[in-house]
Formats: C-alpha cells, sequence, structure tokens
C-alpha cells in the first residue's frame, strides 16, 4: 500500500516537472505581452490601498486607547485601594 502510495507520488512529481518548462514558457509571455494600467484601475487601487491604510492605522490608534483606558482603570483600582488602607491605618505614611 505504501508503495503504491509512494509510486504515485513519484510520477505526479515528474509529470509536474515535465509539463513545468511549458508552463515556464507560458508565464514568460504573459510577462511580455503587458497590457498599460488606465488611470481609473490606478485610481482604484491607490483608493482601495489607502483605505487599508486608513483602517490599520485606526486600529492601532483604538488599541492604542484601549490600553491606556485600561492602565488608568488599573491605577484607579490600585489608588483607590492604598487610599482605604491608609485611612484605615494598615500602611504606613510613607507609602
Amino acid at each position: 500500500m505504501m508503495k503504491t502510495i509512494q509510486i504515485a507520488v513519484v510520477s505526479s512529481l515528474l509529470m509536474s516537472l515535465s509539463s513545468g518548462t511549458s508552463w515556464g514558457q507560458d508565464q514568460i509571455n504573459a510577462q511580455e505581452d503587458k497590457t498599460p494600467v488606465t488611470d481609473r484601475q490606478l485610481s482604484v487601487m491607490m483608493f482601495a490601498d489607502y483605505g487599508r491604510s486608513y483602517g490599520y492605522q485606526t486600529m492601532l490608534a483604538q488599541i492604542q486607547l484601549d490600553t491606556a483606558k485600561a492602565d488608568l482603570e488599573r491605577d484607579r483600582q490600585i489608588l483607590k485601594q492604598t487610599v482605604e488602607l491608609f485611612e484605615r491605618n494598615a500602611i504606613a505614611n510613607i507609602e
């Protein structure tokens, strides 16, 4: 069973390698037949790229904002605990 699978894999690899030369030639011909990009296509591509960039920057800004809010809330809780302990004389005045 294993030998049959190995033979099938090797034969498919050999077939793909033999057909690879013609595929490479097709790709070279496709690169030679370049069609010019119109202004409309270029503007749509630039608009889409700008949209992705804006979305990414907005996402990063929101993450930073959420992090700052979480830090402030953590500090507020720590301050509240410290004040309560200070009022009960559970901690020294130095802290």
